[in-house]
C-alpha cells in the first residue's frame, strides 16, 4: 500500500473515531437532560447544539441526527418555549442556537446538589446507621451513594470542560 493510501486509511480512522466520542457525549448530556424531563428529541437536538456551539440551521440538525425535518422543526419549537433556545434569522433562514445560559445554569444546579444534597443525604445514612439491626443495607446504600457523587463529579467536570471550550 502507497504512504498515501495508508495516511488516508488513517485519517478516515481518526476521522471515524471523533465522530463515535462525539456521539457518545451527545448521548450523555441528552440523557441529563432526559432526566430533568426533556423530550428525547428535544434533547438530542439540545445535546447537539451545546456541542457544536455555533447556530445551527434546522435542516443540519436534521441531517446530523437523522431526525425527519417536521421533527426537529416541532423540538425546536418546544425547545424555544422553553426558552432554552433561541432562534434568528439570517438572510432567508433561520438558524438555532443554545441559550449561553443554560449550560452554566445546568452546570451550577449540579454543584449545589454535590455540594448540599450529597453531604446531607450521606450525613443522614451515617446517623442512621448506629441501628445494628439495617447497618448492612445502610452501608449499601452509603457505598451507592459515595458512587453517585463520583460519577456527578464526573459530569461536572465534563460540563466545566465544555463550558471553558465554549468560552
Amino acid at each position: 500500500m502507497f504512504p498515501y493510501m495508508m495516511y488516508k486509511n488513517f485519517l478516515n480512522i481518526h476521522i471515524i473515531q471523533k465522530i463515535m466520542n462525539f456521539e457518545k457525549i451527545r448521548s450523555r448530556l441528552a440523557g441529563i437532560f432526559r432526566k430533568f424531563g426533556i423530550k428525547s428529541m428535544d434533547a438530542d437536538i439540545l445535546a447537539q447544539l451545546i456541542i457544536e456551539n455555533r447556530p445551527l440551521c434546522a435542516c443540519d440538525l436534521e441531517e446530523r441526527l437523522n431526525y425527519s425535518i417536521s421533527g426537529v422543526t416541532t423540538s425546536l419549537h418546544r425547545l424555544m418555549k422553553s426558552h432554552l433556545v433561541i432562534r434568528e434569522k439570517f438572510g432567508k433562514k433561520y438558524f438555532y442556537r443554545v441559550d449561553s445560559h443554560l449550560l452554566s445554569a445546568l452546570l451550577h444546579l449540579m454543584e449545589e446538589i454535590l455540594r448540599h444534597d450529597f453531604q446531607k443525604l450521606k450525613k443522614d445514612v451515617r446517623d442512621a446507621t448506629g441501628t445494628e439491626r439495617h447497618r448492612e443495607r445502610l452501608d449499601e446504600l452509603l457505598n451507592r451513594i459515595e458512587e453517585a457523587e463520583h460519577q456527578l463529579k464526573l459530569i461536572i467536570n465534563g460540563l466545566k470542560n465544555v463550558e471553558g471550550a465554549s468560552l
